[in-house]
């Protein structure tokens, strides 16, 4: 069974895929002057990780809240240190709760094909934004379960995650 399904029109639930959406992208301040930010408009390619539940019943949500995916190939232009080492495997398996991995829907039994989903990367934008959005893609992916149970769980454990000073001593 494919993860993704085809569909079109404006309506939004969690999994869909929405490519090249408009976002602010703001720069790390700089050394001189730490207290001041800027940024600028650009586009990513974007996940919806806002429950359905939540999208569908009125009045639903302001802002949806979506990370940024893209394919293996342009995960590794910015980290090439992922090319390395067997980490896409651990990626693959769950070993690095930033990152999560997604069959191509153009191309399901290619690895290199797969999509990164990067949890590190998150954003918030206007639903009604979105909804238009949305209708003008035409024809676009969505995850299907089980794979968009495992995508939640995957964000959840990301964000629930417990940082602890020290850990307990193997046995």
């Amino acid at each position: 069974m494919p993860p993704w399904e085809s569909i079109e029109g404006d309506e939004l639930r969690q999994g869909d895929f929405l490519p090249r959406c408009r976002v602010l992208v703001l720069t790390d301040p700089l050394p001189e002057n730490p207290g001041v930010i800027d940024g600028e408009i650009g586009t990513r390619d974007l996940i919806v990780l806002t429950h359905s539940c939540d999208l569908l019943n009125p009045p639903g949500p302001r802002t949806v809240t979506l990370c940024a995916i893209g394919t293996v190939e342009e995960f590794e232009g910015v980290n090439p240190h992922m090319g390395r080492d067997g980490r896409w495997g651990k990626a693959a398996q769950g070993s690095m709760p930033g990152l999560h991995l997604i069959a191509s829907p153009m191309d399901p039994g290619n690895g290199r094909a797969a999509l990164v989903v990067d949890f590190r990367e998150t954003f918030a934008l206007p639903t009604t934004y979105l909804r238009h959005h949305a209708a003008g893609i035409g024809r676009r992916w969505r995850v299907v379960p089980p794979y968009l149970e495992q995508l939640s769980r995957a964000f959840g454990d990301y964000f629930s995650r417990v940082g602890v000073p020290a850990q307990v001593p193997r046995p």
